[in-house]
């Protein structure tokens, strides 16, 4: 698997777990709330690459919470998963387009909530999902340290 985002490591977003996949968050009221996958620091207009061969399920434009968004359909272990990329600036693949591992797909951006934040939070918010369009909450979302081998988070903190 090629990582995500141009550079030979994962660095999660100011190295908090916060940033990482699960029910990581806090709501106003202290109870948890749950993030969906890893927010990778990445400047903005870093170059997002292809994981693996796959074909782009669907692209969209500045969209809700999510922003411009890629969405690349390939098989895993013998399952057929799907690597979904967001906030992006740019997208460089169209829909039903064939990629090969580590091609350009797409560019680091600042769309969707993540407009919200400083300069130094740009990030690639990743996720890998079961279905295309997955529910809610963690439905239909697996944590992308099941493909990477990897808890970057864990990483950087016990190095």
């Amino acid at each position: 698997m090629h990582l995500p985002v141009k550079g030979n490591q994962i660095n999660i977003r100011k190295n908090k777990f916060s940033n990482t996949m699960g029910w990581v968050r806090k709501k106003a009221d202290g109870s948890a709330k749950v993030h969906q996958g890893w927010d990778i620091s990445a400047d903005l207009g870093t170059p997002v690459y292809a994981i693996t061969n796959g074909t782009i399920e669907f692209v969209t434009g500045d969209v809700g919470d999510y922003g411009r968004q890629i969405c690349l359909s390939f098989y895993h272990q013998g399952k057929q998963l799907y690597a979904f990329y967001a906030h992006l600036r740019e997208v460089t693949v169209v829909k039903g387009q064939f990629v090969g591992e580590g091609e350009d797909i797409g560019l680091v951006g600042r769309t969707g909530n993540a407009g919200n934040l400083p300069m130094s939070e740009t990030h690639l918010h990743f996720e890998i999902r079961t279905s295309p369009r997955p529910g809610g909450v963690l439905k239909g979302r697996l944590d992308p340290a099941t493909i990477f081998g990897m808890k970057p988070i864990l990483d950087t903190l016990l190095a």
